[in-house]
């Protein structure tokens, strides 16, 4: 059993079982046994709330709670978290060891990928800030030189001058 914690320290267990992949297909629309519709659909990630919430329905309405405070409770690591089990929950289920050891590669790969963008993230932010703060300096001054243009010498309302 795959498992994840959610932003209200809730842990939660993961199935991935014939009737969840039924009930994904019948409310969701979405084919769970299409592995290449899964992995797609694993990069949605409202869609990939729907199909946790899915997935951890029999606890969530033991624990009295929707699938909208569901969804609230997943951000940032826990929704990580919360896709990895359900990733590892779905590869667990395949029967297929050789198409379940593709989905693994795919997973791999794609963490990989959003490790390398954290890591230039991470050696890049200090130019990135650098750069927002010198446009957001632009904006500030060109807005200055708008405004003072428009306003030095003329009325500050659209009302006609006055004729004294």
């Amino acid at each position: 059993m795959q498992k994840f914690t959610d932003t209200k320290q809730t842990e939660w267990t993961v199935h991935v079982n014939v009737d969840v992949m039924r009930s994904v297909k019948q409310r969701l629309g979405v084919d769970m046994l299409d592995i290449e519709t899964f992995l797609k659909q694993y990069q949605d990630v409202i869609l990939l709330c729907d199909i946790l919430y899915l997935a951890c329905e029999e606890q969530a309405d033991e624990l009295g709670i929707d699938s909208r405070e569901f969804g609230r409770r997943l951000a940032g690591g826990a929704l990580k978290e919360a896709r990895e089990a359900l990733l590892e929950a779905y590869v667990n289920f395949i029967p297929d060891s050789a198409a379940a050891e593709k989905v693994r590669i795919v997973k791999d790969k794609y963490n990989a990928r959003s490790d390398k963008v954290l890591a230039l993230l991470d050696k890049k932010m200090p130019q990135i800030l650098a750069q927002i703060e010198k446009e957001t300096e632009q904006v500030i001054a060109e807005l200055e030189k708008e405004i003072d243009g428009n306003t030095s010498g003329r009325p500050s309302t659209n009302l006609p001058e006055s004729a004294e």
